[in-house]
């Protein structure tokens, strides 16, 4: 059970993580805080691709 408690901590810390950093870029007018977040929000949708095929949700089970 520690490997299950330290991937829903990890994905739970992603999500502060996000969500802090998708409040300052709409906080703030520049294009560059943008973009930072955009890369963060990649790496956690890739991320959520691998639990997706570890969970085995294949075919019509995704997420839409």
């Amino acid at each position: 059970m520690d490997y299950v408690d330290l991937v829903v901590n990890g994905l739970q810390a992603a999500s502060m993580v996000i969500a802090g950093a998708s409040a300052v870029a709409a906080l703030t007018p520049s294009k560059r805080d943008d973009e930072v977040v955009g890369k963060i929000r990649g790496t956690v949708d890739k991320v959520r691709n691998v639990a997706d095929v570890l969970a085995l949700n294949i075919f019509h089970a995704k997420r839409k």
